[in-house]
């Protein structure tokens, strides 16, 4: 009885397939018959498929197998000194760093504009890579130090030209100098000594015995130039309680830092109780960055929700530092020029089409021992009316079980923030906000 099952099996297995080859067979041959092709051509057709097959089946395994960040050329190592830095080059090119989620598919680096990527540390610890700009300015970059070059664009090596450029002064410098730094970033808008030297004390990219060669020298020049924020992660570092990522090192245009967590627009559908918290934080942060026991204030001139995060402690954090304008306030005080102690406004006088921005003047931040840009900042790029999370910001739908003299009070506040009625009334506001959030969340 069970051989004959067996055989039973074996024969049915062997019906189902000769039935299932015979209606391929026939579906090829009304495929071939519709459209005319003949048995040579259907040949060639699976050729192709196949090749086509084992081609995308070939690209995803490079996709997802190959390091790319091992090639110095892929992270533009080989256009140093006309770079951001050398210190992490050893542990990319023994494969330390790696590229986590869609970071590593390539193709999606034509949509990833701003050139910002997730990877990991020895594949537990997770970063966060940035080019620190878009790929155009990267070109535009190098098109500027080509300029003159001889050789002409298309032959120019920037990694040679840069020692004919603008920057190459700072090469036989001993300390940076207003001249070589002037006009260049945000960051050296109203420069001072200590804010120079505090700048070139702190630059990481050393030889051995901490001294800046002619090529880290000119590796600042280029930061300075085309992205400060690394700098600002290193003269206000985190483990001095400055509210910036922990900034890693760079190798050639990719600079690394430690991941700062979801950005606050991840908590914009969260309870009101999280959104009123962490609005309490950006505002402290906004009073740390006016005043603090170093004097120099740091006033922030792109705030928005995706460019604060909230780390794995629940801190907030500022992810985006290109466009920080430093003040060295001692330097103020002892210039002590016609209205120095005078507390400067900001005003907020429209964006025109856009829907949302900061408005500011670089002389006004550089002249006043006192602003309130800060929180002026805070209150328009977080907590505007016109932001896209509904009125209000990270602060929309003030909970409807308040009183209506609570939620009154919490609204006008807010306005009162971003565009104060009296002179000075904006400390008050944020002072009076700060006070009402925290009675709200305890």
């Amino acid at each position: 009885m069970n051989s004959d099952g067996g055989m039973l099996s074996t024969t049915l297995l062997n019906s189902s397939q000769t039935a299932k080859m015979a209606t391929l067979r026939r579906y090829l041959n009304q495929f071939a018959n519709r459209f005319c092709i003949t048995t040579s051509q259907q040949l060639t057709w699976l050729a192709v498929l196949s090749s086509l097959c084992l081609f995308v089946y070939y690209q995803l395994y490079l996709h997802f197998t190959t390091n790319h960040l091992e090639s110095e050329y892929f992270v533009d190592a080989t256009k140093c000194p006309a770079c951001f830095g050398t210190t992490l080059c050893k542990r990319f090119s023994r494969g330390e760093f790696r590229f986590h989620s869609y970071s590593s598919i390539r193709i999606l680096d034509f949509v990833n504009v701003k050139n910002v990527y997730f990877a990991t540390y020895l594949d537990q610890k997770p970063v966060v890579l940035k080019k620190l700009g878009h790929t155009s300015e990267h070109n535009q970059f190098d098109r500027d130090l080509c300029t003159n070059a001889e050789s002409g664009l298309l032959g120019c090596d920037v990694s040679q030209q840069i020692y004919k450029s603008k920057l190459s002064d700072i090469m036989y410098a001993d300390r940076l100098e207003e001249k070589d730094v002037m006009g260049l970033s945000d960051l050296v808008r109203c420069p001072s000594r200590r804010l120079l030297d505090r700048i070139w004390d702190t630059f990481g990219e050393r030889q051995f015995d901490h001294s800046l060669a002619r090529d880290n020298k000119l590796m600042l020049a280029t930061t300075i130039a085309f992205n400060p924020e690394p700098l600002i992660y290193q003269a206000f570092p985190n483990r001095k309680g400055w509210p910036f990522p922990v900034y890693m090192g760079a190798c050639g245009r990719f600079t690394v830092q430690e991941y700062s967590g979801h950005t606050l627009s991840y908590f914009y559908k969260f309870n009101f109780n999280v959104r009123a918290a962490l609005a309490i934080q950006a505002l402290k942060i906004a009073e740390q960055l006016s005043e603090n026991r170093e004097e120099f204030a740091l006033y922030l001139t792109d705030v928005s929700e995706d460019n604060l995060a909230v780390n794995s402690n629940g801190e907030v954090l500022v992810i985006d530092a290109e466009n920080i304008i430093v003040v060295d306030r001692k330097k103020i005080k002892e210039d002590a020029k016609p209205g120095w102690d005078v507390k400067h406004q900001s005003e907020h006088s429209g964006c025109g089409s856009r829907r949302e921005c900061i408005m500011f003047s670089h002389t006004d931040l550089c002249n006043h021992y006192y602003s309130d840009h800060n929180y002026y900042a805070v209150c328009q790029g977080l907590f505007s009316k016109d932001s896209k999370y509904g009125d209000g910001g990270l602060l929309h739908s003030v909970p409807s079980d308040l009183s209506p003299y609570m939620r009154a009070k919490v609204k006008d506040q807010i306005s009162e923030c971003r565009s104060p009625s009296t002179q000075e009334g904006r400390y008050l506001a944020v002072k009076q906000l700060k006070a009402t959030l925290m009675k709200l969340i305890t």
